[in-house]
């Protein structure tokens, strides 16, 4: 039993809608598949092995295994390659990549921010599974999401439209060409092509095969101006038959019946999510909305090399000025201080050298000892009274006067006489000894 859940698309495609089953049921017949070989059907861990040398497998948090291509940063799903029509199939998108045959026909793409587009693994075929959309310019298509947790099973697939950054957008009059990647445009680098399309829906489901017609055949024969042939699928046993061109009327495809998975089935190698962008080499692509990756982008990691430049020069100026700083308060460590500044000159009356042994003081043998001294008596020289004059008494300092220095000596006095008063008087008789003393006592005072 199915549980039925419509699809929403425009009215243009309505007639040729079915319904979508979102519940586990019966998968439908794959090409050229009779009852009897659909019990011979293979385990879906036919896709392991072939796609490992073509990218990596991730243990995926969400859908248990995905597989993660190696491209280049502008790789998308569905852009490497071209559209066949197949007989009651519609459109079916053929390419060379080696991985072509798995990841364009069963299961669904996501954009993983860190490892870029990873495919988780299906039981499904179908022709491509992508949404659609279109204009009378541009026809645009974007790979489905998957629907569930898990391995993509059945015909299950999620009918909101996909975000804008994944879409691919050509003129339909080119829509027909070999290889498309050289005629698409992004939609995340031209955003007004998107604005400019409709959104006509996913891929459809009749009799429980998907059937990939939304885009009209009569419209893109008469934007291309030629007539589009339907092919028969031709299926093939082995991936390495199913080629990208039709043969006349034919296209070998691979398409076999796979078996719904088993909850223990996986590659024999896989990496942690981590992991990815290193080992699949494309570090999420270039988009600018789900790309948004952990690792930085090269205009980041631009900015933020030239922060670590600034930085790095900033550092340098401020080890420079540090230097400078330093520098400048060993000078004004080595320069004599003045009384009121250690850096300030000394005054003129300073700049006298004081004695010998505090001009010249011994060479320290310390940062501590080559400092001078705080203190007034080591820093600044010793005033001009200090350096001019003895350490002695005023009367000692003051030089005599011309009076004194001309008195005789009591050697040149005649004998009878004697110095009073820097004269000589004649010596006065024992009586008047006492008053003359008297006398020199009070003129002495």
């Amino acid at each position: 039993m199915y549980r039925l859940k419509p699809l929403f698309v425009s009215l243009a495609t309505a007639t040729a809608l079915s319904i979508v089953p979102v519940s586990l049921g019966t998968l439908p017949m794959p090409l050229g598949v009779t009852t009897a070989d659909a019990a011979a059907s293979v385990s879906i861990n036919i896709f392991f092995q072939p796609l490992a040398s073509h990218g990596v497998w991730v243990k995926h948090s969400k859908y248990r295994y995905v597989f993660c291509p190696k491209v280049d940063a502008k790789w998308r799903p569905y852009s490497h390659g071209h559209w066949i029509y197949l007989k009651n199939y519609g459109w079916y998108f053929a390419s060379d990549e080696p991985f072509a045959w798995a990841v364009y026909h069963y299961g669904r793409w996501f954009h993983d921010r860190r490892a870029g587009w990873c495919w988780v693994p299906g039981n499904a075929w179908a022709g491509a599974w992508v949404a659609w959309r279109k204009s009378n310019d541009y026809i645009g298509w974007a790979p489905l999401p998957p629907a569930r947790e898990g391995f993509s099973v059945n015909v299950d697939f999620d009918t909101t439209e996909p975000p804008k950054d994944e879409w691919v957008f050509v003129q339909p009059k080119r829509f027909l060409e070999p290889q498309l990647n050289v005629a698409i445009v992004f939609g995340d680098q031209q955003p007004d092509v998107f604005q400019k399309t409709q959104f006509v829906g996913p891929v459809v489901v009749q009799n429980n095969i998907v059937v990939n017609n939304v885009i009209d055949l009569n419209f893109i024969q008469q934007q291309t101006g030629q007539q589009v042939k339907e092919v028969e699928p031709k299926p093939v046993n082995d991936p390495a038959q199913a080629t990208a061109d039709a043969n006349g009327t034919a296209v070998a495809v691979f398409a076999p019946q796979i078996e719904p998975p088993k909850q223990d089935e996986k590659p024999d190698q896989a990496v942690d999510e981590a992991q990815a962008p290193a080992q699949n080499g494309n570090g999420g692509g270039d988009q600018s909305s789900s790309a948004s990756s952990e690792q930085p982008s090269s205009a980041e990691a631009s900015s933020s090399a030239a922060s670590g430049e600034a930085s790095s020069s900033a550092a340098s100026s401020e080890a420079a000025s540090s230097e400078a700083a330093s520098s400048a308060a060993s000078s004004s460590e080595a320069a004599p201080a003045s009384a009121s500044s250690e850096q300030a000159p000394a005054s003129s009356s300073a700049e006298q050298p004081a004695s010998s042994s505090e001009a010249a003081p011994a060479p320290a043998s310390s940062s501590k000892e080559a400092a001078p001294a705080s203190s007034s008596e080591q820093a600044a020289p010793a005033s001009s009274s200090e350096t001019a004059a003895p350490a002695s008494s005023s009367e000692e300092a003051a030089p005599a006067s011309s009076e004194e220095q001309a008195a005789p000596s009591s050697a040149e006095c005649p004998e009878g006489y004697e110095i009073v008063d820097g004269k000589c008087v004649p010596i006065k008789a024992s009586g008047d000894e006492t008053k003359t003393n008297g006398d020199q006592s009070s003129a002495a005072q």
